[in-house]
């Protein structure tokens, strides 16, 4: 479920399940921030009440997303069209996908020195790699 109220300055917050990451990567506000480059819209506050869980592979995420475009659409009488807003969504690729078409993924779940060993891997295995020449 997602409400959007009017506000002085951007903001977003969460109730029902637990999202983690920082508030600029969410979904939601990655979406206001795309109509936010072609429309002249106002600040507001997004509050939403996750249901479906993070990192889940249900799509929570990308829904959260569409039903940000459509609101903002929607109270703003924007007028976009549904072809347009599909290709505004097209635009975010979710973090799982993301993952999925990346040489190297960094965890930093587990701390900074942890994150520091895994990139030094990565280093390592890179060096490693033949050098193409075009």
């Amino acid at each position: 479920m997602l409400e959007v109220i009017p506000s002085d300055k951007l903001a977003f917050t969460f109730s029902g399940a637990p999202i983690s990451g920082k508030e600029e990567s969410n979904l939601c506000v990655r979406a206001y921030f795309l109509l936010k480059q072609d429309f002249d819209i106002p600040a507001v506050q997004l509050h939403l009440h996750k249901i479906i869980p993070s990192g889940a592979g249900l799509g929570g995420g990308s829904s959260d997303a569409a039903a940000t475009l459509k609101l903002l659409n929607e109270i703003f009488s924007l007028g976009i069209e549904m072809e347009r807003l599909k290709a505004l969504l097209a635009r975010q690729m979710p973090d799982a996908e993301k993952r999925q078409r990346a040489d190297f993924v960094v965890d930093s779940s587990q701390g900074i020195e942890h994150a520091r060993a895994q990139v030094r891997q990565i280093l390592a295995a890179v060096a490693k790699m033949p050098v193409r020449r075009s």
